[in-house]
Parts: C-alpha cells; sequence; structure tokens
C-alpha cells in the first residue's frame, strides 16, 4: 500500500465517548506518539526505538539487538548508556510504564499506550463477529473505523527496514481487508456508494489484489454505474494481464460477470425491452449488444467469433430491438445473414 490509504465516511461512533487516559502511540504511518490530542516531538532515535518496540508487538527485544538495530552501521562504545537515556526519553513521553525492562530486554508495554495496530485488530476483529451474526449495520461500522485508522504506509520511513517489514506486510493485509469487509457490508445495507472512493484508491495503490478490483465492480453495479463497472473490469483485466501475464481469478471473474446480470434485469425491468430470453444476456459482451442496437456489423475479428457463438446459444434466431433476427450463420446459408 503506498500513498495515503482509502479511508471512507466514518459513523460517529468510531470517536470514544471519553478522551483516553493512555497516551495513544501510532504506527499506521508515520511513528508517532500522541499526547492529549497532540504529537509528542520525539528525538529521531527515540522515534526508531518506538518503532523497533512497537513492531514487536508487546515481545521482548533483548537490549544487544536493540542496540544493533538502532544503530545498523555499528553500535557505539556507549551504546548500552545511550540506549538508557532513549528509553528514558520514551518513558518521559509516553509514562513510567510504557517501556519495561525483563529478561535482558525491552519491551512496550501494550496495555500502558494506546497502539492503533492493536485498535486496527480489535475493530476488524468486531467487524468479522458482526457480520457472523448478521449484524451488517454494525459490522460496517466497525470496518469503517478499522480503516479510518491507517494515516500512511504502516511504520512509513522505518517500513522497509528488517525489524519492520513483516509486521507492515500483516497491517496492510489487515487494512486492506477492513476495506473489503465494509464493501461487502455497504452493499448488503444499500450504502455501497458511501466505499467506492475508497476502493478506487486501493486499486490505485494495490493493482494486482484482485479482491479489491471485485470489491470495487460490486460496489459500482450496487451504486447504479454499471458503465464505471465494465471499465473497471477492463482496467483489471490489462493489469494483470500486462503485469503477470495471468487471467482474472474466479472471484474476479465472478464479479465481472455480475455487472451483465445486473444489466440484464435493469433492461428486463423496462416497458417494451426489446429483448427476452432466447439468448442469455450475460454471455453477451457490451459490444456485440450495441452493434446489435445499432445494425453494425464491422465487426473486429475477436468480436466476429464471439457473434458468431450466438448460432450455437439460439440456433432459431433471437428477439432483439423490438423485431425478431434470423439465425445468423458465419459461413453463409440460404436465408439467414451471412457475417
Amino acid at each position: 500500500m503506498t500513498g495515503t490509504p482509502a479511508r471512507e465516511v466514518v459513523h460517529r461512533t468510531c470517536a470514544n465517548p471519553v478522551q483516553p487516559v493512555h497516551p495513544r502511540v501510532r504506527v499506521l504511518g508515520s511513528v508517532e506518539a500522541v499526547i492529549d490530542g497532540a504529537v509528542y516531538p520525539l528525538r529521531p532515535m527515540a522515534r526508531r526505538l518506538l518503532a523497533v518496540l512497537a513492531a514487536a508487538r508487546g515481545n521482548v527485544v533483548r537490549a544487544e539487538q536493540v542496540a544493533d538495530l538502532l544503530w545498523p552501521e555499528g553500535s557505539p562504545a556507549s551504546a548500552t548508556k545511550t540506549l538508557q537515556t532513549h528509553v528514558v526519553h520514551l518513558r518521559r513521553a509516553l509514562g513510567n510504564t510504557s517501556v519495561v525492562y525483563r529478561a535482558a530486554g525491552y519491551a512496550l508495554a501494550i496495555d500502558s499506550v494506546c497502539l492503533d495496530a492493536a485498535e486496527l485488530e480489535r475493530r476488524l476483529s468486531m467487524a468479522e463477529e458482526f457480520v457472523r451474526s448478521k449484524r451488517f449495520e454494525q459490522a460496517l461500522i466497525e470496518a469503517q473505523c478499522a480503516a479510518a485508522l491507517v494515516r500512511g504506509v504502516p511504520f512509513d520511513e522505518f517500513a522497509t527496514e528488517e525489524f519492520a517489514q513483516a509486521e507492515t506486510a500483516r497491517l496492510t493485509e489487515l487494512a486492506s481487508r477492513s476495506i473489503e469487509l465494509a464493501a461487502d457490508c455497504a452493499i448488503r445495507v444499500g450504502r455501497a456508494a458511501t466505499v467506492v472512493s475508497a476502493l478506487e484508491r486501493m486499486v490505485r495503490e494495490q493493482p494486482l489484489r484482485e479482491s479489491a478490483w471485485a470489491s470495487l465492480i460490486l460496489v459500482l453495479v450496487s451504486s447504479g454505474r454499471p458503465s464505471d463497472a465494465i471499465r473497471a473490469g477492463e482496467r483489471a483485466r490489462e493489469v494483470l494481464w500486462r503485469e503477470l501475464g495471468a487471467k482474472p481469478g474466479r472471484d474476479l471473474t465472478e464479479a465481472i460477470t455480475s455487472i451483465h446480470h445486473h444489466e440484464s434485469e435493469a433492461v428486463a425491468s423496462r416497458p417494451g425491452a426489446g429483448w427476452r430470453n432466447e439468448i442469455p444476456f450475460r454471455n453477451v459482451s457490451t459490444v456485440i449488444r450495441q452493434r446489435l442496437d445499432e445494425n453494425d456489423f464491422s465487426f473486429t475479428e475477436p468480436e466476429r467469433t464471439e457473434f458468431c457463438q450466438l448460432r450455437s446459444v439460439s440456433p432459431a434466431g433471437f428477439t432483439w430491438g423490438g423485431r425478431r433476427w434470423p439465425s445468423f450463420h458465419c459461413e453463409g446459408g440460404r436465408n439467414r445473414r451471412t457475417i
């Protein structure tokens, strides 16, 4: 995930009813200590120490390893004393119990600080529990609250460092899942439009994530924007083929197919709809449907191949545009249109 991650309309219940008494540590973006709502001006090495301890998720990091991570090019002779100075600086900012020393190492006391990564996990877990109990409104709120916590690439400038790589990848996946879960719930409760921009941002940031493309297509369809959904499907196919030489997987293919199902239902519900049931609407591409409507048969070779396949679907002819069309025959034939 690069750039500013996707955040959407967040329900007011995301905010805690009272301000937390504990300081906040934020790693879902730049690494920060927040005291009374304001970012505390940590020293550069103290920020790096905070990133190291937060990436360990409350586990003890041995003092020697901490020193190696703080000074990757070689620890100074005074490393032990200097490390203790940085720990004191962190404790001054976050509280005396925020960084503990045990088993010859240091750990961030998760119970003493409000870590946004832990809140992301908690919110997402609650959203998934609400989905299992079919409480989709509440699930949508929690999923959107989880997504709203993310301010950028987790750990920001430390994201590519060895100590933060695994945790950055894990948190990025959790953030993406929260957006996709919000999309699914928004569709179920009739608020798909509220998550469109979040998903559009996600596919820009993670263009090879098929589940993000599938979610985007589904919310566009549910928002009454089938043309945009078609374009999104075409973009997804193009990116996957160009970057991976691969076709869409099952979930993305089903999402693309849903566009035609939706259009089929919409057209069938219109008074005087021209086509009926002889050709499954979902089996006819947008280009071919337009050709039929305009009586235009200047097909490209791939379009011609697809159009010829209609004969096997409806050999006796079909209805379209309010009139009966004869069967089409690719090789020619008496009383049949030849293309």
